[in-house]
């Protein structure tokens, strides 16, 4: 495969992307992907794991229970400005009570295929230029070649 190719096919792959959709299923199974909106209550008890002033919590499943969703979280959303701090999968125990909603993660196929379609219009044009360039790098140099006998 062409060295143009492989990173074309490699951005299409890395260029997925993803959306929060309320969920259908009340109860998650481990390994799906979640944002759990906090209660009002559940924000304040759980501002000394989460910090202060979290309002949402996104991460992998582990467990669930009746009780409580454990999760390898890998952000909080924050109140004031809607960003998203970034966390490394540590494990947190999120108890029910403290959850007002449940989004799961899914594929948003029109972006993604719009974006993939950018990405492989990009390396067509990038193929162009550098193929326009090298016609200008060699070819005649202005001597006669022999014809052979």
């Amino acid at each position: 495969m062409r060295p143009v190719a492989r990173v074309s096919f490699a951005l299409v792959l890395a260029s997925a992307c993803y959306r929060y959709t309320a969920s259908s299923n009340a109860t998650p199974i481990s390994g799906d992907v979640v944002r759990l909106d906090l209660t009002t209550a559940g924000m304040e008890r759980m501002t000394r794991v989460l910090g202060r002033d979290a309002v949402a919590v996104e991460g992998s499943i582990l467990t669930v229970d009746d009780t409580s969703y454990v999760m390898a979280v890998s952000g909080t959303r924050q109140r004031e400005n809607q960003s998203t701090l970034s966390w490394a999968g540590d494990r947190v125990v999120i108890p029910r009570s403290a959850v007002q909603s449940m989004e799961r993660r899914s594929l948003d196929n029109k972006k993604t295929w719009l974006v993939a379609g950018l990405i492989v219009l990009g390396a067509i044009a990038a193929k162009v230029i550098i193929s326009g360039f090298d016609a200008f790098a060699g070819g005649d140099d202005g001597s006669i070649t022999p014809t052979p006998p």
